[in-house]
């Protein structure tokens, strides 16, 4: 069985939070001022966030009590979620959507004040 260090529950909370807050966003954010493909990016990382925490908690928790075949199946998905929700915040980013929301958040704050 692997224990959960003090560093790791607080890497899963943080991790845990931030994609909450990148899924919400999506809901409570109005105007959106990002392209269309945001949203469901954000989900989809948000979703794989979720589950990577989930599954690091499941293996930690509850790992001797499963089969060697299910255990290493569960340890193998999570560099694949990591990899999804890297890869889909790092095409957020290197798009250049970061910025252009940005920019498009400060006109609409400029417009209102």
């Amino acid at each position: 069985m692997h224990s959960l260090t003090t560093f790791e529950i607080v890497r899963l909370l943080i991790i845990v939070v931030g994609a909450a807050v990148l899924v919400l966003s999506t809901i409570f954010l109005r105007p959106w001022v990002f392209a269309g493909w945001v949203k469901p990016a954000f989900w989809l990382l948000g979703l794989a966030c979720i589950v990577w925490a989930a599954l690091r908690l499941v293996l930690a928790f509850h790992g001797y009590a499963m089969s060697r075949g299910m255990y290493h199946f569960f340890d193998s998905q999570q560099p694949f979620l990591l990899g999804v929700a890297s890869a889909t915040l790092i095409l957020f980013f290197i798009s250049g959507e970061a910025f252009r929301g940005a920019a498009r958040w400060r006109e609409l704050k400029k417009e209102r004040s």
